[in-house]
């Protein structure tokens, strides 16, 4: 208490005890438990005090103590009060400095006042001072999330940042459609920038009831705002008003166009394309990713075709428990829009952070009816237990290398509806050799799609998707389901050795040899024989004795068919003669071959040739 009374002014040993039998201090112009700085404007902040006994000449000890919204101590100072005047009701009007009370916005104050009374029982005794309650209140109150209205949506920005290369003309910001919406209320938008600042007013008609309210902003407005702007709403009922908190944007010119950081949102058992509205005539279901959603968010899903449809949806604790982030597009809204293409897309907002979601593309229409595709010459046979497969392939096959030296056809079978659109066939296997589209038959059959062989090797021992799509008129594109056709390895039957022309028997004289020994293959090597194929070369040889053991050597290192090669349909491996002086002599030695189809990811070992070294 001693401590107390330092703080305080008291003189020390001045005071016995503190009690709060005193009534706190009045301030009219708090509203509940906070203070609204724009009420108080510039003027002090006018409080009042009045207890039994309160007379002129009287002191008074005021303790005022402030905590700043970022916990910095903000005290008034707490120099005495002598009651010089007296307002009509008997009250001491004592004044909060307005600068003081400015420092403390979104803090909190705890406000009371103390006198000293002088003891009667004897002169000796020390002074007992009496304290009042403490009043607490907040300065500009943030109110509860869940309290307050929800905050703005500017629909083309992500994480609180609007990308003008993004915004193409005016942008476009959303308020909440609120419950009991009625004719005649007013929405009121606020906009403010470094230099500037408007306030636009809405009276709702019977038209606006029940969905949220759009607001066009000036794209000029946005050019010459500067870094940031500022943007909340009021609404104006007939007997009362509701207030968002303010959110603040920065703006930026990315120069390369801001992308959504959500996902998109998700329709299930559906990935997107075409869709039949028919199927959902209570209402398309939507589901979007749990964000980390905090009770008071609000997130809003836009539906886009040539109209468009909005819903927001409020996050309380009972959605938080169960996990539902879920909207419905309505179904009329769907059956107005069959045969278009649509896009959802969802944001969220909460003071202080937003963002916005990738689009998720539909098509509005009964699906055609396509079957899934064939290759020509193929053996039906499914898939083993432990293989993985595309989800989308609901019929499989295989063909053996020697069939694909041609190519391969896919057909289209001819029961399914196709709806007179375009129809293009993908071959859809490894890498970038192993991939294949075309939409031009073959002469005399529409149905029916050659593939290259060229886009077969690739796809040695892997299985393709083969599927096709059709578009229509107004570009709207389905995939059929796929065919999954599993391309057999090549062995080394489909391979021949290397050859070495200037010993066509097979034995090398080390006398002979003067630099060393050359080695061919050629297009006869191997089947699908191309450019850019990579061929690996090496030999193994038994040491001459005495010597060390010896490593492979490797003659061509994993070097791609040059377009000179194929045009002279030749490959040349030198083998020096430094290395066949290491070899026992009258003992056989190997040149092996190995081949990429597939840039490099896997090598299929050809067919080793035997050579002999002699004298």
């Amino acid at each position: 208490m001693d401590d107390v009374c330092k703080h305080q002014g008291f003189q020390k040993g001045a005071c016995e005890a503190a009690t709060a039998a005193l009534p706190a201090p009045s301030v009219p112009l708090l509203d509940g438990d906070s203070l609204d700085l724009d009420k108080l404007g510039s003027d002090d902040l006018k409080t009042y005090i009045k207890y039994p006994g309160l007379a002129l000449g009287k002191v008074i000890w005021p303790r005022f103590f402030g905590c700043g919204a970022a916990g910095e101590i903000l005290d008034r100072d707490p120099t005495p009060q002598t009651v010089d005047k007296l307002e009509p009701d008997g009250s001491f009007l004592l004044e909060i400095d307005n600068s003081l009370l400015k420092s403390l916005d979104k803090g909190v104050a705890f406000y009371s006042y103390a006198i000293n009374v002088v003891a009667q029982e004897a002169p000796t005794s020390r002074d007992v001072e009496e304290t009042s309650t403490r009043l607490l209140f907040y300065i500009n109150k943030q109110a509860e999330p869940a309290l307050s209205l929800p905050l703005p949506h500017f629909v083309e920005s992500d994480g609180l940042e609007i990308d003008l290369t993004r915004v193409s003309g005016d942008g476009q910001v959303i308020t909440t459609n609120y419950p009991f919406m009625a004719v005649g209320d007013e929405v009121k938008l606020s906009w403010k920038d470094s230099g500037f600042s408007e306030t636009r007013t809405r009276k709702l008609t019977a038209e606006d009831l029940g969905n949220p309210v759009v607001w066009r902003i000036d794209s000029s407005w946005l050019q010459m705002a500067g870094a940031w702007c500022e943007l909340a709403y009021s609404i104006h009922y007939g007997s009362g008003e509701s207030h968002s908190p303010v959110q603040r944007f920065a703006i930026v010119t990315s120069g390369s166009g801001q992308l959504p950081s959500l996902p998109a949102p998700e329709v299930p058992g559906h990935s997107g394309g075409m869709l039949d509205p028919s199927q959902y005539q209570q209402g398309l279901p939507v589901e979007v990713e749990d964000y980390g959603a905090q009770v008071g968010d609000e997130l809003l899903l836009t539906a886009a075709g040539q109209q468009v449809s909005r819903a927001t949806l409020r996050i309380d604790s009972s959605i938080l428990d169960s996990g539902r982030l879920h909207f419905r597009v309505p179904g009329e809204w769907l059956q107005a829009h069959v045969g278009e293409a649509v896009k959802l897309t969802w944001q969220w907002a909460r003071l202080g952070a937003a963002a916005d979601s990738l689009p998720l593309d539909l098509v509005l229409r009964k699906p055609l009816d396509l079957k899934v595709p064939f290759v020509e010459n193929a053996t039906p046979q499914d898939p083993e237990d432990d293989e993985e497969v595309d989800p989308d392939m609901e019929q499989f096959g295989f063909l053996f290398p020697d069939r694909l030296r041609q190519g391969a056809y896919a057909v289209v079978p001819a029961e399914s509806d196709t709806g007179n659109g375009k129809i293009t066939m993908h071959w859809e296997g490894f890498g970038t050799t192993g991939k294949y589209s075309t939409d031009q038959p073959t002469a005399g059959n529409n149905l029916r799609f050659q593939i290259p062989s060229a886009a077969v090797p690739a796809n040695f021992g892997r299985r393709v998707k083969v599927f096709y799509t059709v578009e229509d008129a107004d570009g709207a594109i389905q995939p059929s389901p796929a065919y999954g056709l599993k391309v057999e390895k090549l062995t080394d039957t489909d391979f021949e050795a290397v050859q070495c022309p200037d010993y066509p028997n097979g034995n090398i004289s080390l006398a002979k040899v003067v630099t060393g020994v050359a080695f061919y293959l050629s297009s006869n090597s191997w089947r699908f024989f191309a450019v850019g194929q990579i061929v690996r070369v090496y030999v193994k040889g038994k040491a001459k004795p005495g010597g060390l053991s010896l490593p492979d050597e490797v003659i061509r290192d994993d070097v791609p068919v040059s377009e000179d090669e194929w045009f002279n349909d030749e490959l040349r491996m030198d083998l020096g003669k430094a290395y066949l002086e290491k070899l026992e002599l009258n003992a056989p030695f190997n040149v092996y071959v190995e081949v990429s189809f597939d840039e490099g990811d896997t090598f299929v070992p050809g067919k080793s040739a035997e050579f002999n070294l002699v004298p």
